[in-house]
């Protein structure tokens, strides 16, 4: 079988290579960088393979290419046979494997980066990649075997794709240090039982009351119980922008509980409106696991019954075809379960 498959010419690694970087760029200009050279050899190399398949692997799309069935299963199948080549040559000479592992930037930066040290510790032959991406784009690179590990919501994992569960990511209003008692300082791992009132503003006073002495309204009026603060402060809301499913569902709570909500910043990603909350000026709703940031800075946690309906169950996804040809992958999805949980 093996002799009958090269002894036609056409096949070749370099072939290979050439497409799949044409496949990645989205077009053989982009995949060129500009060179007009290389994008000739691109071209010719994409054609040969088209003959020695006997079948089309790309056609026009716009301005760019897009892959036919055909060539979406070559993409995917030379992608894991170089990845399968390059950990056995890694591996033959001790050198470090290459993990691409994909997620959002808040998991990123308060789920995986605190655990970063430990999962070294246990793979220290492994060099990571770590790609801040939607999850859209995780579940289809993971699809397409460009990427290792993705930890996602449960809710987008589709087949091919496999997954384990890594807990739920809860929701928790974080109030800034400004608003504390004097000489309060928050740990990490703490859930503060609201050392301080929290009501919802308004000719009313409306607003649902919620668990810690929380209400949320018009606006976020904050007291101090100990009089440091005198006359009692305001806080508007920063929340992440879009019309995401975070979004939509904070605009659920509103409606059903009656309220309106006082958002007077809007950011692009959870640890900017983190970075809101840590100048002083700001309240937010955020993921819990943003505590093992913002508790070290003194940033007050108050974990509301209400935003339950917020939580999102996460799980770490894989494609099993392309742990079955690096096995190497395997053991490394294993400390990853072990290790990236969400409490």
């Amino acid at each position: 079988m093996i002799s009958e498959l090269l002894q036609e010419g056409g096949l070749s690694l370099e072939r290979l290579e050439s497409f799949c970087l044409v496949a990645e760029a989205g077009g053989v200009t982009k995949a060129a960088k500009g060179d007009p050279v290389r994008q000739s050899l691109y071209s010719r190399q994409i054609k040969e393979l088209e003959e020695f398949f006997g079948t089309e692997l790309v056609r026009r799309k716009g301005r760019g290419i897009a892959l036919t069935e055909a060539g979406v299963r070559l993409n995917k199948m030379a992608r894991e046979s170089f990845a399968a080549l390059w950990d056995f040559k890694s591996g033959c000479k001790g050198l470090p494997i290459e993990i691409v592992v994909g997620a959002g930037e808040s998991l990123i930066r308060w789920l995986l980066m605190p655990r970063l040290g430990e999962i070294r510790r246990r793979l220290p032959n492994v060099r990571f990649k770590l790609l801040n991406l939607t999850s859209a784009d995780i579940v289809a690179r993971l699809a397409d075997g460009m990427m290792d590990f993705g930890v996602v919501r449960k809710d987008v994992v589709r087949r091919p794709l496999r997954s384990v569960a890594l807990g739920n990511v809860e929701y928790s209003v974080f109030v800034p240090k400004a608003v504390q008692s004097p000489g309060q300082v928050q740990s990490p791992k703490s859930k503060v039982q609201s050392p301080l009132p929290i009501v919802a503003s308004g000719e009313s006073q409306g607003g649902i009351v919620l668990r810690e002495g929380l209400r949320l309204g018009e606006r976020l009026r904050l007291r101090s119980r100990s009089g440091g603060l005198g006359a009692s402060e305001h806080f508007g809301l920063a929340t992440l922008e879009g019309e995401g499913s975070f979004r939509r569902e904070l605009a659920a709570i509103e409606r059903r509980h009656k309220l309106k909500l006082d958002i007077q910043l809007e950011c692009s990603s959870f640890p900017l409106v983190a970075a809101a909350v840590e100048s002083g000026g700001m309240a937010a709703i955020l993921p819990s696991i943003a505590r093992v940031e913002l508790g070290l800075r003194g940033v007050q946690e108050v974990k509301v019954a209400e935003l339950g309906s917020l939580a999102r169950e996460i799980c770490l996804a894989w494609n099993h075809r392309v742990l079955r040809i690096r096995p190497a992958l395997e053991r490394a999805k294993l400390f990853f379960t072990e290790l990236v949980q969400c409490h």
